[in-house]
C-alpha cells in the first residue's frame, strides 16, 4: 500500500474539513471529491482508491459528531417531506437486496469475496454520505451552498479546457497530470494517442462520463437566476459538452433539454442558448471534420465494432437477468453496457424496484413544484440518470452520487424543517 502525492494533499485538505466547525468546509470537500475519478488517494497494487469513497467516509463520521455536538443526533424528522423519507428507506433496501443477491449468487461468483465487500461498501458509504448531506445542508444558507457548487463546476470547466488544450498539443505535457489529476489509470482518455479525433473528458476517465456531469452542470446553471458569471459559465459548458463527442452526452442534453423546456418556469437562458444551437448546426454542415466527427460518435456508430460488442454485452446481460429475475447474478457479477440492462441483471427485480423509489421519488419530487432550486437539483439529477441510461452502467457511478448529495444539500436548503 502506498499513498500518491495527490493523496497527501487530500489527506491533508480532509483533516481540514474534518476539524472546521463549519460544515460548508466539508460539503466542499464531497462535491469535489465527486468528480475526481481519475484520481487516488491510495495504490493497492495496481488498484487505487479515489478520494470519492474516502472523503464521503470521512463526512459521515464528520457528521455522526457534528450531530452529537449540536444535539441533533438521532433527531432527524422528515415525515412533512415524503421524498427524502421514500428515498432513504428505499436505498436501505437497495442495499439488502444487494447482499440478498450475493448470497444466492455467490458460488458462481466471478470475483472474490473481497472484492464483492470492497464493492458494497463503496455504495453503503456513498448512501450514507447522502444521508449526511441533507443534516450538513440546514447549517448554510442557500446562496453559500449554491457558491460551493458553482465552484466545483467551474474546477471541472477550467480543468476540461486545459485538458483538451494538452490533448491537442497547444499546451505542453507536463507531471502535473500524472500527479494531481490522472494517478489512478493512465490508460484514461488523456493518453488515447490513437484515437482519431481529440476529445474533452477533464478529471474524468471517460469523455462520456465527463458529459453527464457537464450535461447536468449546465441545466443545473441555466435554470437558476441568471447573472453574467453563469451566463458566461453556461456558455463554456455548452461548448465542453460539444468537445467530448460523446453521443452520451448530446443525447443526454437533447432528452433534458424537452424536460427543461417543460418544467422551467424562467427560460430567459434560450437567449443565448438559441444562438449557440445554431452556430453549432452551422458548423455541423459546413465543416467537413466536424461531420466526420459526428457521424463516427452518432450517424454511423451503430457500423462499429466498438457498438457490436457493447450489443453483444446488453444481450448477455438480459439473458442473465432471464435466467435469475428476482435477485439477479449477483451484483458486479455481470456488466451490460446501458444501465438498464446492467441493473436488472445483476440485482434483479427486487434491486431495481428499490433503485428507481431512491431516485425518481426525488425526481418527481423536484419537478413537481415549481420552487427554482428545486427544479435545478432536479435537473442536475435526471441528465445523470439519462445519461446512464444511454451508456453508462454502473450503480456506483460517481457522477450519479454527486448529482444524488447536490440533490439532497439543495432540497433540504429550502426544507422548513428536516433536523
Amino acid at each position: 500500500m502506498s499513498i500518491t502525492i495527490f493523496g497527501f494533499i487530500w489527506i491533508a485538505v480532509l483533516i481540514f474539513s474534518f476539524f472546521n466547525n463549519n460544515p460548508k468546509y466539508m460539503i466542499s470537500t464531497i462535491l469535489l471529491a465527486m468528480v475526481f475519478q481519475s484520481a487516488s488517494v491510495i495504490m493497492l497494487g495496481d488498484d487505487g482508491i479515489g478520494p470519492q469513497v474516502i472523503t464521503s467516509g470521512v463526512a459521515v463520521l464528520y457528521t455522526v459528531i457534528f450531530s452529537m455536538r449540536t444535539g441533533s443526533f438521532g433527531k432527524i424528522h422528515l415525515s412533512k417531506i415524503k421524498a427524502p423519507n421514500i428515498s432513504m428507506a428505499a436505498s436501505l433496501v437497495l442495499i439488502i437486496s444487494m447482499v440478498i443477491s450475493y448470497l444466492i449468487n455467490r458460488k458462481n461468483y466471478s470475483i472474490s469475496q473481497n472484492q464483492f465487500i470492497l464493492w458494497l461498501l463503496m455504495i453503503i458509504i456513498y448512501i450514507f454520505c447522502y444521508f449526511s448531506c441533507w443534516i450538513l445542508a440546514k447549517t448554510i444558507e442557500k446562496k453559500e451552498l449554491e457558491k460551493i457548487i458553482i465552484r466545483a463546476i467551474t474546477f471541472v470547466v477550467v480543468i476540461g479546457a486545459l485538458q483538451f488544450l494538452t490533448t491537442i498539443n497547444i499546451l505542453p505535457r507536463n507531471f502535473l497530470w500524472t500527479t494531481f489529476i490522472y494517478t489512478s489509470d493512465t490508460r484514461s482518455a488523456y493518453y488515447w494517442d490513437h484515437s482519431a479525433y481529440k476529445r474533452l473528458f477533464s478529471t474524468f476517465m471517460e469523455p462520456s462520463y465527463c458529459g453527464a456531469f457537464l450535461v447536468g452542470a449546465f441545466y443545473y446553471v441555466i435554470s437558476r437566476k441568471l447573472t453574467r458569471q453563469k451566463i458566461l459559465l453556461s456558455i463554456a459548458l455548452a461548448i465542453e459538452i460539444i468537445l467530448t463527442f460523446s453521443s452520451t452526452a448530446y443525447g443526454t442534453l437533447a432528452i433534458v433539454g424537452v424536460i427543461y423546456l417543460f418544467v422551467s418556469k424562467d427560460k430567459k437562458a434560450l437567449k443565448y442558448l438559441v444562438p449557440i444551437a445554431l452556430l453549432a448546426c452551422f458548423l455541423a454542415l459546413f465543416s467537413g471534420g466536424l461531420m466526420d466527427v459526428l457521424n463516427q460518435v452518432i450517424f454511423e456508430k451503430d457500423s462499429t465494432g466498438s457498438f457490436h460488442t457493447r450489443q453483444n454485452w446488453d444481450i448477455n446481460a438480459l439473458e442473465q437477468f432471464k435466467l435469475f429475475p428476482k435477485f439477479g447474478a449477483g451484483y458486479k457479477n455481470v456488466r451490460g453496457a446501458q444501465f438498464l440492462p446492467s441493473l436488472l441483471a445483476q440485482i434483479g427485480i427486487f434491486g431495481a424496484i428499490p433503485w428507481f423509489f431512491m431516485s425518481f421519488s426525488l425526481l418527481f419530487s423536484s419537478l413537481k413544484k415549481s420552487n427554482q432550486n428545486n427544479i435545478s437539483c432536479g435537473l442536475f439529477l435526471i441528465s445523470t440518470i439519462v445519461a446512464m441510461f444511454i451508456g453508462i452502467p454502473d450503480i456506483d457511478f460517481s457522477c450519479f452520487w454527486n448529482a444524488m448529495h447536490i440533490f439532497a444539500l439543495t432540497y433540504s436548503v429550502n426544507a422548513k424543517k428536516i433536523i
